[in-house]
C-alpha cells in the first residue's frame, strides 16, 4: 500500500508535470521536492510537447542514448506478443502515442533505468529525470544496473527484467559486445538471469508439489509390467530417468561415425550420453553424461532384442511426444481429458518426484533442499517459463 506521505508526493510530480499553477514552493518542500528536481520534471514536460512520437528513431551507436528512442525501438522490432512488449517497453502502440502525445514512461525496463538513476526510487525520484536523455551510463555501468534490479526484487524475482534486459542489449547497436570489459559483463548478466530462472524455478514448483499425478517409480513398474522389460518403450523410460530432457531422446544415434547432433556411445566397459542438439544448448553448450554399468547392460540387451548396430537410431528419429502420450495413456498416467504437451507431463512427473524425494532425505535442512533443487533445475536445463507451463498443464488440464 502507498503510504500518504508518498502518495502526497505523486501528486505533486504529477501536478509540475501538467504545468499545475497550483504548484507552491511550500507544497515541494514539504515533500522533499527540490528546485532543481521540479525544473527537470517540467523541462520534460516541455520536451514532451515539443516532439513527434509517433515516428520511431533510430538508436544511435555512439554519444547520448534517450531512453524513449531505445524503448521505442525495441518495441517496433519485437516479434513477440504485444502484451510481452508492452511489459517489457511499455506501450508503444501508433493509437496510444497520437492519443496521448507522449511516452508511456512504462515497462519494466524503464523503471530499471528509473530506479538505477533515481537513487532506489523509480516514480518519486527517477521517473521524467535528466537522465532519460542518457541511458548509455547505465549501460556502461552493466553490473551495477543489474545489482540495482536484483536489490529491488530480490534475485528469485528478477527473472522476467533480467531477460527482457538480455533481450535488449542482443537487438541494440548500442551495446559493444566485442569490448571485453562489456562482454564480460554481459556473460555475467547470463549468469545471474539464470541464477534468478533457477529459483524462479523452484518457487513455483512449490505449488505443484502436491498435484503429482503418479510417483515416478510407479511409472516405471507400470511400465515394465505392461509392455516388457525390453521394449521400446522400457528402453525410453530408463533413459529418461537417468537423463531426464525434452524430447531430445529421438534421433539418438548408437556410436555414430560422425559425432554430431545427440548420440550414445557404447563400449565394453561403459559408456556416454552426448547431447549437443537441444533447446537450450545456448546456454549449457555441448554436455557429456556418462552412463553407469546397469544402463549400458540394458542399452546392449535392448539393441540384441531389436537386431540393432552402430549407426542406427536407438529409439528410431521421429519425435517422440505422440508415442510418449500415447503409452502414457494406456498406463494411467495421461487422462483423456489432458490438453497439455506429453513430455511436459513427463518431466513434471520425475521433477516432482524428485523434490518429494529430496524432503524426505533432508526434512529439517532446507539449506540442503535448495542446494540440491538447484542441481535438479540444472539436470533438466530449467527454465522458469518450463516450470510455470509444466504447473499451468496440471492444475488446468
Amino acid at each position: 500500500m502507498v503510504s500518504k506521505a508518498r502518495k502526497n508526493k505523486l501528486n505533486v510530480i504529477s501536478d509540475l508535470y501538467k504545468g499545475s499553477p497550483i504548484v507552491m514552493k511550500r507544497r515541494l518542500k514539504n515533500n522533499g521536492i527540490t528546485d532543481a528536481r521540479a525544473k527537470q520534471i517540467r523541462d520534460a514536460a516541455i520536451a514532451d510537447s515539443e516532439r513527434d512520437w509517433t515516428v520511431a528513431r533510430e538508436v544511435p551507436t555512439d554519444g547520448p542514448i534517450d531512453v524513449h528512442t531505445f524503448l521505442h525501438s525495441l518495441w517496433t522490432h519485437d516479434k513477440r506478443s504485444v502484451e510481452t512488449a508492452n511489459a517489457a517497453y511499455g506501450d508503444w502502440s501508433p493509437a496510444r502515442l497520437a492519443k496521448y502525445k507522449k511516452p508511456p514512461r512504462a515497462g519494466a525496463l524503464y523503471f530499471m533505468f528509473a530506479h538505477f538513476f533515481g537513487d532506489g526510487d523509480a516514480n518519486c525520484d527517477g521517473k521524467y529525470g535528466d537522465w532519460e536523455n542518457d541511458i548509455r551510463p547505465a549501460l556502461e555501468k552493466l553490473d551495477e544496473l543489474v545489482e540495482s534490479r536484483v536489490n529491488l526484487g530480490g534475485i528469485d524475482h528478477v527473472e522476467r527484467p533480467l531477460q527482457w534486459l538480455s533481450v535488449a542489449l542482443e537487438r541494440t547497436c548500442c551495446f559493444d559486445h566485442e569490448n571485453n570489459e562489456s562482454g564480460a559483463c554481459y556473460q555475467r548478466l547470463q549468469s545471474t538471469k539464470l541464477d534468478a530462472e533457477q529459483l524462479t524455478a523452484l518457487r513455483l514448483q512449490q505449488y505443484a508439489d502436491d498435484l503429482v499425478v503418479i510417483p515416478w517409480d510407479t511409472l516405471v513398474k507400470r511400465v515394465r509390467e505392461e509392455f516388457g522389460s525390453l521394449s521400446k518403450e522400457s528402453m525410453y523410460i530408463e533413459l529418461f530417468t537417468t537423463f531426464p530432457s525434452r524430447d531430445d531422446l529421438n534421433a539418438l544415434m548408437i556410436n555414430p561415425s560422425e559425432e554430431e547432433g545427440n548420440f550414445i556411445r557404447i563400449r565394453t566397459d561403459g559408456g556416454e550420453f552426448v547431447k549437443s542438439d537441444y533447446k537450450t544448448r545456448n546456454l549449457y553448450g555441448a554436455r557429456e553424461y556418462p552412463m553407469n554399468a546397469n544402463l549400458c547392460a540394458s542399452i546392449r540387451a535392448f539393441m540384441n532384442e531389436h537386431g540393432l548396430v552402430d549407426g542406427d537410431y536407438l529409439l528410431g528419429h521421429e519425435k517422440h511426444s505422440p508415442w510418449v502420450g500415447r503409452f502414457l495413456t494406456k498406463i494411467g498416467v495421461k487422462t483423456a481429458e489432458w490438453k497439455g504437451r506429453n513430455i511436459h507431463l513427463l518431466r513434471h512427473v520425475w521433477l516432482s518426484s524428485a523434490r518429494a524425494d529430496i524432503k524426505r532425505k533432508f526434512p529439517d535442512d532446507k539449506e540442503r533442499q535448495r542446494h540440491c533443487q538447484q542441481e535438479l533445475c540444472k539436470c533438466m536445463d530449467h527454465s522458469p517459463e518450463a516450470a510455470l507451463k509444466y504447473i499451468n498443464e496440471i492444475v488446468t488440464p
